[in-house]
């Protein structure tokens, strides 16, 4: 979900209206301090809250138990909350006529806000509260109610907004906003987009994918790479599903600034941490295990003299604690499979406890030499046995895994590195990248073609992303992108080659999508990447620059960079005032438009059509190539060499 400062979704005007509110409500108070502090909170920060940001843990934001709390409140209790925190008693509804371009909702001389309105049910026809909705999708994902209560506020101000309008009901949650791209309207409407958010956290809550597994994880600062970042060891999977949900974290600079704005600073997380600390508590609880009740023991009849001891095994009551046994306690071996316990008794009572505990039986999968194995998945690791030999699969790469299963399946083959990078193939893709960069989700239509270019491109920083707009798909990697979709197919965008077509707005722009990798001619070290509405060409020493159209076809008549003209040295230009286009080359120009047509231009001819003054001069447009290397024709006349 994308980063704010502001409330999503809300245009500029509907900013600023914001800001006029607040500034009546100083001057109906007359605060003079809060009317110093308004300069510095964030917009949807409507109410200060009393959290205290030392408690701030990036690795610790929630716990999985108040996460999933969703019988904390009931239905009534969540309308109760609402209406105490929202009277809906706004009247001056003069201020929607400043915004006609935004719908508000308004009957009896008030704006009617959340707490009180109706929402669609497309399923069933029916209306519904906000407080039902939110009560609900509780329950149907396991999701404490709270959660969403906040979630509602710390995206689009619902909770205290006292004239919402129609874009803050259209994305309430943010679900399907990424920081990349427009909105997705098919997450539209309030229901809608509660429900979806709901889902994702219980997807992550229950074991489903997640791009911010537990454990170590480079966690950017603010949606911009240049702000920096930091690894972070998430310890839980709602504090996971809080980064997918918005994947940064506050700087100390955001932290500081408590409800304020910082340089570089991201404030979705540390938002959400001081509602929920303001309105519910603590959000990192956990409740303690309880003690188990204390058995008096029995009275003992009196003994005239002591027992001896005998060599019978001691009785359950006589045998030491584990505290006072001086030799460590075995782990029990848990009931498997035949297969499974071959794996398990070929592992030493050692490496058995640093795995931990077994999650499930067997699994099949390839080692390095493609034989297929019998597997034990632990709670840290996975054991087989190849051979004679003992293998295990652990660390940072396995459980990235273990936290993703349900989406990336049962793994096929044993970790491999390729070209530095760790690549853990599975049913539904792969893990690939570092332990000190993370891990990343590459599916197994993205992987078919990074596969064979993990030298180039290196390890995955994101997961596959969509522009729902123009269709183009696209993952980031540490060197470039593979970007396509599956009907136009997939291909590689890189270096100064991407930053032209960045230029010409990638997609949307000038050339379109591209329709091949980047080529290259040994002999003249030109390269070139294939677009539908052209091409670039060049290379990293001599630039890269457009090539399409009719101006290409003149290139291509004389072989394009090994003959006459050589390589281009520059993009297309153009005269407005004339209608005149060119392109420069190493050893001339094509000149001209498609209305008038294009053709080569050189040397002295060139040099005296300058001097007369080019397309505006007495021999105007010219209308042949240089003709054997002597003379070239004119509108107003011919030139000769």
């Amino acid at each position: 979900m994308k980063e704010n400062t502001i409330y999503r979704m809300i245009s500029a005007s509907a900013q600023k209206r914001r800001t006029d509110r607040r500034y009546i409500m100083l001057m109906v108070f007359v605060f003079a301090m809060i009317a110093t502090f308004s300069f510095i909170f964030t917009h949807n920060m409507s109410e200060t809250s009393a959290a205290n940001l030392s408690l701030f843990k990036p690795g610790n934001i929630m716990s999985d138990e108040v996460m999933s709390d969703y019988n904390s409140m009931t239905e009534e209790e969540i309308q109760i909350f609402l209406k105490s925190k929202n009277k809906c008693n706004d009247t001056g509804i003069e201020r929607a006529r400043n915004y006609p371009k935004l719908q508000y909702h308004i009957e009896n001389g008030h704006f009617v806000c959340m707490a009180d309105e109706l929402f669609d049910n497309n399923e069933t026809g029916n209306k519904e509260t906000a407080a039902h909705i939110i009560w609900q999708a509780g329950q149907d994902y396991q999701i404490n109610p709270q959660v969403l209560i906040v979630l509602l506020q710390k995206e689009q101000g619902l909770v205290t907004d006292t004239w919402p309008n129609h874009i803050q009901y259209r994305s309430a949650t943010g679900y399907g906003c990424p920081d990349t791209a427009a909105c997705d309207s098919k997450y539209y409407g309030f229901r809608n987009q509660v429900r979806n958010a709901a889902k994702l956290f219980h997807t992550v809550l229950t074991g489903g994918w997640t791009n911010y597994p537990l454990g170590n994880n480079y966690i950017q600062y603010n949606p911009s790479k240049s702000c920096g970042g930091s690894v972070v060891y998430i310890e839980n999977l709602a504090t996971s599903s809080l980064y997918r949900y918005t994947p940064y974290q506050p700087n100390a600079g955001a932290l500081r600034a408590y409800t304020g704005t910082a340089p570089c600073g991201a404030y979705g997380n540390r938002n959400f941490f001081i509602y929920f600390s303001d309105w519910f508590g603590d959000p990192t609880k956990v409740t303690p295990a309880a003690e188990p009740e204390s058995t008096p023991e029995p009275e003992q009849p009196a003994q005239t003299e002591p027992e001896q001891p005998t060599e019978q095994t001691p009785s359950e009551s006589q045998q030491q604690t584990p505290a006072e046994s001086t030799e460590e306690l075995e782990t029990p071996a848990p009931t498997l499979s035949a297969e499974a316990t071959a794996v398990y008794n070929a592992l030493d009572k050692k490496r058995i406890k640093d795995l931990g505990e077994v999650k499930d039986e067997v699994i099949n999968l390839k080692d390095e030499k493609g034989a297929e194995q019998t597997v034990l998945i632990f709670e840290k690791g996975l054991a087989y046995v190849a051979g004679n030999e003992t293998k295990i699969l652990d660390g940072k790469i396995y459980l990235s895994w273990l936290s993703s299963r349900a989406q990336l399946g049962n793994i096929k083959t044993v970790s491999v590195a390729k070209s530095g990078v760790n690549i853990l193939e599975c049913e539904n893709g792969v893990l690939a990248g570092k332990d000190d960069k993370g891990y990343k989700y590459v599916d197994n239509t993205i992987y078919k073609k990074y596969n064979s270019q993990v030298a180039t491109l290196g390890y995955p920083v994101n997961v596959r992303s969509k522009n729902a707009k123009t269709g183009i798909e696209w993952q980031q990697f540490e060197k470039g992108y593979i970007v396509g979709n599956d009907r136009k197919g997939w291909f590689i965008s890189i270096g100064k080659s991407r930053e032209v077509w960045a230029k010409y707005n990638y997609e949307a722009g000038l050339l379109g999508f591209p329709t091949s990798d980047i080529k290259e001619n040994a002999g003249t070290g030109i390269k070139w990447q294939n677009y539908e509405n052209g091409v670039i060409v060049g290379n990293d020493k001599k630039g890269w620059f457009i090539s399409y159209g009719r101006s290409r076809n003149v290139w291509a008549k004389y072989n394009y960079e090994a003959g006459l003209l050589g390589f281009p040295t520059s993009d297309i230009k153009e005269n407005t005032r004339t209608g005149m286009k060119w392109q420069e080359y190493e050893h001339g120009y094509i000149v001209g438009n498609d209305g008038k047509g294009w053709y080569i231009s050189y040397g002295k001819i060139r040099e005296k059509w300058a001097k007369a003054g080019y397309e505006t001069g007495r021999f105007g447009w010219p209308r042949s190539d240089v003709i054997d290397g002597k003379y070239q024709r004119y509108t107003g006349g011919t030139i000769y060499k």
